[in-house]
């Protein structure tokens, strides 16, 4: 799990239908953090984080900013958050919660770049451009976003014997 000290990260789609490849699907700042989702439900990721450097930032040379100088992350190991996450287990509850929210943004933010998730779409908005004549849905009822305890990421569990 690495936590953002100085600098940016990029995040960005690592599936081959991505309508924009080059364009990074969000950026994670300063003090932020990736990786505890893949920790703590043993997944291999499917996304691809890389740092942004001040070459890629600095579009005006006269505007300089420290931190964006250096990158640091400061890192911890799988062994010690799962050892951290027995001693306390309910900040683990909290804290697998929380990773399993932000992992549902990422993969929302993800899809909106993504030839599967626009032939979805239209696919839906047909269907619901069809039944809209039938019935109604009560407001709220369903804005195409899954539950949380309905949440599914397609990665893949780890596989330690490859």
């Amino acid at each position: 799990m690495y936590f953002i000290q100085t600098g940016q990260v990029e995040v960005f789609n690592n599936e081959n239908d991505e309508l924009t490849k080059e364009q990074p699907i969000l950026y994670l700042p300063t003090f932020s953090y990736f990786g505890d989702y893949q920790i703590l439900y043993n997944l291999k990721s499917n996304i691809v984080f890389k740092t942004l450097g001040p070459e890629t930032l600095q579009t005006d040379e006269s505007v300089q900013s420290p931190e964006i100088n250096s990158i640091m992350f400061l890192c911890i190991d799988k062994g010690m958050l799962i050892n951290l996450c027995d001693l306390f287990p309910q900040t683990a509850e909290n804290i697998k919660r929380r990773s399993k929210e932000r992992r549902l943004r990422f993969m929302q933010q993800r899809n909106t770049n993504s030839h599967k998730w626009q032939k979805k779409l239209a696919e839906e908005n047909a269907q619901s451009k069809d039944n809209a004549s039938e019935s109604r849905k009560p407001d709220g009822a369903n804005d195409g976003a899954p539950a949380l305890d309905q949440f599914y990421s397609d990665e893949e569990p780890e596989n330690f014997e490859s």
